[in-house]
């Protein structure tokens, strides 16, 4: 799992970029969930949480119309994603125009791994995951129950806690 940005009018290639992308605006943000109709409630609640333990700083509203969302969620049929130089089961494109600067689009990938289709809290950690790198949260935590942990680890133990919180209001300066 991880993010990646491209910095569009600069190179091509996607670079680990850290901590320092935010959105403009964090409400209503426009979110596009690839029809799957297994999934979709699993992913709007991934959503909703965030924007419950953000205490409504992020809110998300849902759109059909995938080129004209903020953040679209699609399902690969590939059971590996490469996530630049990197095998994946999710993975998060950041778009911006400058390093530090706005996130313009965020486009999250999951695969179609056994791994992921054989249990909702699986396919539930992983968007919960890859929701935290399209609100900013770049780097990785060391913490096996953090859900920015690199691996999907126990489903069931990995939770969004206070170092993702505390890594957001930095971000944000809330």
């Amino acid at each position: 799992m991880g993010i990646f940005a491209i910095f569009l009018g600069k190179s091509e290639a996607p670079v680990d970029f850290g901590d320092r992308h935010a959105w403009k605006s964090t409400r209503n943000l426009k979110v596009y969930i690839c029809p799957d109709i297994k999934r979709i409630s699993i992913i709007k609640h991934a959503f909703l949480v965030w924007s419950e333990i953000t205490e409504g700083k992020f809110k998300f509203v849902y759109t059909d119309d995938k080129y004209n969302s903020d953040i679209d969620v699609n399902f690969s049929q590939n059971y590996i994603i490469r996530c630049y130089d990197t095998n994946a089961i999710g993975c998060t494109l950041v778009k911006s125009y400058a390093r530090g600067g706005e996130i313009l689009h965020a486009s999250i990938q999951i695969s179609s791994s056994p791994f992921i289709k054989e249990s909702s809290d699986k396919v539930y950690t992983v968007i919960l995951h890859e929701i935290g790198h399209a609100m900013g949260i770049a780097k990785h935590s060391q913490n096996r129950n953090s859900i920015m942990y690199t691996f999907t680890t126990d489903s069931k133990k990995q939770k969004i806690g206070s170092e993702e919180l505390y890594r957001l209001k930095k971000l944000y300066k809330w």
